[in-house]
This record gives C-alpha cells, structure tokens and sequence, in this order.
C-alpha cells in the first residue's frame, strides 16, 4: 500500500478529530475527545470493555455520526477499515465475492492473489460467508483490507480470533506498512509489538499514556478493582 505523498498532504494532517461528543440513552460514551493521527503516525487505544473504543474508531471512519464535534480527513486518504465483528461483511455472498467486492481487475487475478496470500484454498472459495468460523472471517477481512490498498489504516481488535501463524503475518504487515495507523486492542501482546503511542480511553475521555504497557495494564487493573 502507498504511503502518503509529502506534497499531497500540504503540511496537514490525515486524521483529526476534535470535541468529539457521543452518547447512546442517555449514557455519554465519549466526551469531548481530540485526536490528532499524523502522517507516519502510529497509535493504539486500549481501554476496559465498554469504554468507548469501537465506538471511536467509528466515528474516526465516518460509518458513525458524532453528536458533537468535527472530523477532518485529508483529500488523500484512503482508509482501510478492520471492524471488530465482522458486521461489514454480506453473509449471502460467497468467501470470494466478498473478497472481490468493489476491487477493480479480472476475477482470476484476484483468485490468484487471495490464494498466494496463504490464507485460504481454492476449495474455500465458494463458502458462502455465513457459513465461516469466526477465524476465516476475520482471515477475509484481513485479506480484503491487503488487496484494497488503503494508505491509512483504522483496525479494531485486530487479533481477535486469529491463528498465531495469521498474527505474525499481520504484525510484520503493519510493520512494513508506510502510512498511519490506529488500532484499538486489548490483546498486551499485540501493543508492545505494534509500538507507537498508547492512548486511553476510559470514562468518556482520552487521553495519552506516558509509560509502558505493562505500566498501563497494571494501572487499569487497579483501578477496576477500586470500582468493583
């Protein structure tokens, strides 16, 4: 995936999100929240079940509406989008018509590409989507997120219901991918070798940790056990 040209962007910045405000019932989610992803930028969101985090990376992508604040996204880019569940995906379509939808070439070049990958064989595909396990179709979304060639990437949860051997692949991905990423994670293992800045989310708002992860995962632990 290409990278962001230094004289497309102007000085600006791919993803910014400022006062973001949103609540669901009556319950604030999110309360005033600012966020600033810079062009080589790399920042994970961890945070307790519940606090937000999904919720944000919607927002940040434009699939959700804020009830206050504004979203900038540079001209430029591009943003691949990994959801948490899977929700994006048409259950009626076939594991290849999923994959092949909205990329532009000839379908046996896609096949070509999607079966290198490594990640399914050729009988897998004409399983319908609604028929995969958990881990495929996290694999397909995986695989689409590759071939759409995004230069900026929104992932959440992306180690959820992954083998070990499709968690390597995906880690040496990202560190090899040139554009900016956010992912929202819980997984301790996946944020020490994502590196980049740690951010938390916690009671509506946001904020940069300074420490390290284990500092962090230490700290949540106290405080979830203050408030039970």
């Amino acid at each position: 995936a290409a990278g962001f040209d230094p004289e497309a962007m102007a000085g600006r910045l791919p993803l910014m999100v400022s006062g973001l405000r949103k609540s669901y019932g009556g319950r604030v989610i999110l309360d005033d929240v600012s966020l600033a992803l810079g062009a080589r930028g790399r920042i994970v969101l961890a945070g307790p079940n519940g606090s937000g985090k999904s919720t944000l990376l919607r927002l940040l992508v434009g699939t959700e509406a804020p009830d206050a604040g504004e979203r900038m996204l540079h001209p430029v880019a591009r943003i691949g989008y990994l959801d948490q569940d899977g929700s994006s995906l048409d259950l009626s379509q076939t594991l290849f018509e999923a994959y092949r939808a909205g990329l532009e070439g000839p379908d046996q070049m896609w096949k070509s590409t999607l079966l290198e990958s490594g990640l399914f064989y050729y009988e897998d595909l004409g399983l319908r989507v609604a028929a995969l396990s958990s881990g495929q179709r996290r694999k397909l979304q995986i695989a689409r997120l590759i071939a759409g060639r995004a230069n900026l990437l929104v992932l959440d949860e992306p180690t959820n219901f992954v083998s070990f051997d499709v968690l390597e692949s995906l880690e040496a991905a990202l560190r090899a991918f040139p554009g900016p990423v956010i992912a929202a994670s819980h997984d301790r293992r996946f944020i020490r070798q994502f590196g980049g800045d740690l951010w938390a989310l916690d009671e509506g708002r946001l904020r940069q940790w300074m420490g390290t992860a284990d500092e962090y995962f230490e700290s949540l632990g106290e405080r979830m056990a203050l408030r039970a």
